[in-house]
């Protein structure tokens, strides 16, 4: 695989998200929760619409596949933040 291939399978979400590929290399597109590679798209942990101006900044964005992705959003915003929060900060750290 040359470069970031995997992330070209995943439909972007906005075309003019020029901090998509930022997140994708950043986590190596990789699900932060189950380490997937395949179908791998970017979750804001603050929404777009909480944060209509500052919802593409990096630290507010983490890899997920699309299983775990519909998982996190079936959660209470707690549970969501208690699960997705630490397993950030750990795929950072791994890929450091």
């Amino acid at each position: 695989m040359i470069g970031n291939e995997r992330s070209l399978n995943v439909p972007r979400i906005a075309d003019d998200d020029p901090n998509y590929e930022n997140v994708m290399r950043l986590f190596n597109s990789t699900c932060i929760l189950c380490r997937a590679t395949f179908g791998v798209t970017v979750h804001e942990l603050i929404p777009r619409s909480l944060a209509p101006k500052s919802w593409k900044r990096i630290d507010n964005r983490v890899c997920l596949c699309n299983d775990c992705h519909t998982k996190i959003h079936n959660m209470s915003k707690k549970d969501r933040d208690d699960l997705l929060l630490p397993a950030r900060d750990r795929a950072l750290k791994l890929n450091q």
